[in-house]
């Protein structure tokens, strides 16, 4: 059985429901305002009762971070992302900060908030793809950036993202970073405290 904020879903000309197997598989077509909510299945056999939840929303999906971690320039980064939207996005907030850190140590500098115009247009289906170079970063450092974007429907989730802009005094990219933002086998760090 599904619901819908905490209403019985019934099948209609755009709602379909199936079960296939284990599976239960809600499908809806045309999709409206009015669908955006909270959805919950409900299964049940002769061991008990499961229920699991999902949420259908019409914001902005978290931004997709496409740079690479380090900076090929002394002092700016280049920042490309993508985030999914179905509406046109009407608000993008980029917010970065230095993180000042030894092997033991992390401290946090201030807030850098800058308000991009949003693209118009969109390059593929419902992906919107940015890039911005943020300029006047101290070398041999690491930053914390985050990406906000709002539609209609409200904003996205967080997801920060660790980024180097790390060269050594003769100007060679140093790619040493503490043991606590080393990455693992990811070109990018991610960072999923919000």
């Amino acid at each position: 059985m599904w619901y819908q904020d905490s209403f019985l879903l019934h099948p209609n000309d755009r709602r379909t429901m199936d079960t296939r197997g284990e599976k239960h598989y809600l499908t809806i077509r045309n999709v409206r305002s009015s669908d955006f909510g909270n959805y919950s299945c409900v299964a049940e056999n002769s061991l008990g009762r499961a229920k699991k939840y999902i949420e259908v929303s019409g914001r902005p999906g978290p931004a997709q971070f496409h740079s690479p971690m380090y900076s090929r320039y002394r002092e700016m980064y280049n920042l490309t992302w993508s985030i999914e939207s179905f509406p046109l996005i009407e608000e993008i907030r980029l917010l970065y900060r230095k993180l000042m850190m030894n092997e033991s140590y992390q401290h946090p500098g201030r807030w850098h908030d800058i308000i991009l115009n949003p693209p118009s247009t969109r390059s593929e289906s419902f992906r919107h793809i940015m890039t911005y170079t943020i300029k006047g970063l101290d070398p041999n450092s690491v930053y914390e950036t985050i990406v906000q974007a709002k539609n209609r429907y409200g904003w996205n989730e967080l997801l920060p993202i660790i980024v180097s802009n790390s060269f050594n005094q003769n100007g060679s990219m140093n790619t040493h970073l503490p043991p606590l933002f080393q990455p693992q086998e990811y070109a990018i760090k991610m960072n999923h405290e919000a």
